[in-house]
């Protein structure tokens, strides 16, 4: 499995590990490419019977997660463009980037095994909701 922001192994007892190692930064955020990862570990977890449960942990010193990547956030609400779009639509993409990262959550959370989440530090925002 090819995967851009997490390590991926299943150790000899059938436990996937992946671990959560954003490349170029001090400390791990959820961006679309880790989002993307995250459900296809969960798609790979449900599919494969050989892997028996799911630990998630971090790569970085830092600490697992600082959540969101609000600049890549501030990119998908049209950055400085915010006053060209009505309150109602800034709402509904504000919407659709929470319940985009739900979908997310929930790949992990209805994958039918166990996930464990061992931490290493801060866990912050959708990090936290990760763990």
């Amino acid at each position: 499995m090819k995967l851009e922001t997490f390590g991926w192994e299943v150790d000899g007892d059938g436990i996937a590990h992946a671990v959560f190692d954003v490349p170029g930064r001090s400390m791990n955020t959820l961006t679309a490419k880790s989002n993307a990862d995250i459900i296809a570990i969960a798609e790979e977890v449900t599919s494969n019977p050989d892997i028996k449960g799911l630990v998630i942990s971090s790569g970085k010193a830092s600490g697992f997660c600082a959540g969101a990547d609000l600049g890549e956030m501030e990119g998908r609400a049209g950055g400085g463009k915010k006053k060209e779009l009505s309150e109602q639509e800034q709402l509904a993409q504000e919407f659709a980037s929470s319940y985009a990262l739900n979908q997310v959550m929930r790949k992990l959370e209805t994958c039918g095994k166990p996930v464990a989440c061992a931490l290493n530090g801060l866990a912050l925002g959708g990090g936290l909701e990760v763990a």
